[in-house]
C-alpha cells in the first residue's frame, strides 16, 4: 500500500516541476525526494515522472494518479483534524440520559454552555424514567446517564458517581389553600414521579408521571401537591407562580439522591467527559 508521505511527494514534485525546488520545500534532500519517487514507480511498474533537460512534468499516467493522490491528502488531513478534536473534547457525537428531574434542573443551561464552548460536539440526550436510562446504559446505547437515585436495583456492571443530594419538597401553585393554612395534606391529590418499582407507604400518587414538563403544568392549573425536589421548578417559584409548602412529606427518605450512571469498564470519550464534567458542576448549584 503506497503511503501519505509518498503521495505527498508526488504531488510536491508535480506542482514545483523540479526536484531541488520541491525538495526545499519539504524539508527533505534532493536525493531522498529522487528515491522515494522511484520506489513508488518500482513498486506499481509505470514512470510518474518524465526526467529530462527541461521541468519535470507528469507522464500521462502520472497525470492520472494526482487527483487520486491530491484527495487522499486531503482525506487524510482532514481525519487528522478529525481525531485532534475527538481527543480534545472539541468534536464528537455524545448521547446521554437525563432523568426527568436532571433534565428540568440543567438539561437547558448544560446545552446551551455545550453550544458556545464547544461547537463541534453533537449533544443527543434522551429524557426518560431512571430505570430505562440504566438499562439503556448497561446496553451500551448511552455513554453515560444522570437520573434520581430511587431504588435503582443494584448491578455488578453498574458504576455510580453522586453529584448532589435534593431535599424532598412539597411544591403548590401561588394561592394554594395549604398555603393560607385552610384543610389538610390529605385533602390534596399528590403527583409525582415514578421509583421504578411497586412502592409502599405514604407514597401513592394521584398522577404518577417522569415528565415534569407535564407535572409542572397540572401543579400550576390546580390544587394538586408536587412531590419533588425544589430545583424541579427553580424559575416558578423564583417568579412566584409555586410555592413550597412547609410541611414535609411523611418519608423516611427526606432528600432525593441525583447520581450519574456509568457502565463499569466503559471508556468515556472525551467529548462525553466534558459533557459529563458539565453535569457535575451545574449539579453542584442546585
Amino acid at each position: 500500500m503506497i503511503e501519505l508521505r509518498k503521495l505527498s511527494h508526488i504531488l510536491a514534485l508535480a506542482e514545483a516541476g523540479s526536484f531541488a525546488r520541491a525538495a526545499r520545500s519539504l524539508g527533505i534532500t534532493q536525493s531522498a525526494l529522487s528515491r522515494s519517487i522511484q520506489m513508488v514507480e518500482e513498486a506499481y511498474g509505470f514512470r510518474i515522472f518524465e526526467r529530462g533537460k527541461g521541468p519535470v512534468v507528469p507522464t500521462a499516467a502520472g497525470r492520472s494518479l494526482l487527483p487520486d493522490a491530491a484527495r487522499l491528502i486531503q482525506d487524510a488531513r482532514a481525519l487528522d483534524r478529525h481525531a485532534s478534536d475527538l481527543g480534545k473534547a472539541e468534536a464528537g457525537l455524545v448521547v446521554f440520559g437525563m432523568g426527568p428531574l436532571a433534565a428540568g434542573a440543567i438539561l437547558a443551561d448544560l446545552l446551551s454552555i455545550v453550544l458556545r464552548e464547544r461547537p463541534g460536539i453533537r449533544a443527543h440526550p434522551v429524557i426518560d424514567g431512571g430505570p430505562d436510562l440504566v438499562r439503556r446504559t448497561l446496553a451500551d446505547e448511552l455513554q453515560f446517564c444522570c437520573v434520581a437515585d430511587v431504588m435503582l436495583p443494584p448491578n455488578e456492571r453498574m458504576h455510580s458517581l453522586p453529584i448532589a443530594r435534593l431535599p424532598l419538597a412539597m411544591i403548590v401553585r401561588s394561592g394554594h389553600p395549604l398555603l393560607r393554612g385552610t384543610g389538610k395534606l390529605t385533602d390534596f391529590p399528590l403527583i409525582g414521579g415514578s421509583t421504578g418499582e411497586e412502592t409502599s407507604g405514604s407514597y401513592e400518587p394521584a398522577v404518577c408521571c417522569d415528565d415534569n414538563s407535564i407535572l409542572k403544568s397540572i401543579v400550576l392549573t390546580s390544587d394538586a401537591v408536587w412531590l419533588t425536589a425544589a430545583a424541579s421548578a427553580r424559575a416558578e417559584i423564583a417568579a412566584g407562580k409555586l410555592a413550597l409548602l412547609p410541611q414535609r412529606f411523611d418519608s423516611p427518605e427526606q432528600e432525593i439522591r441525583v447520581v450519574v450512571i456509568r457502565h463499569q469498564g466503559r471508556t468515556l470519550s472525551p467529548a462525553a467527559r466534558y459533557i459529563e464534567d458539565g453535569i457535575r458542576r451545574l449539579a453542584k448549584e442546585l
